[in-house]
């Protein structure tokens, strides 16, 4: 679960600020939080929510993989 934001400054509006925060997965007792902000030129965005995402795919899938991470919350 999350929730995405996007900030102008209005004294330079060449940037945009995109901006995730959430949590994965839900309902686990191993979930794991995540804050983004992704500052980026307004002709090559990059979105926040897309680094989160990659972020948190790698993680879990670490996670899922590594015993010793796995047996932390045992």
């Amino acid at each position: 679960g999350g929730k995405t934001g996007t900030l102008l400054d209005p004294e330079n509006r060449d940037v945009l600020y995109t901006w995730f925060s959430g949590i994965a997965p839900l309902n686990s007792p191993n979930s794991i939080a995540i804050g983004t902000v992704v500052a980026s030129p307004q002709n090559w965005v990059v979105r926040a929510s897309s680094v989160a995402q990659t972020t948190l795919a790698d993680y879990l899938k670490f996670e899922k993989s590594d015993s010793r991470v796995a047996s932390r919350s045992n």
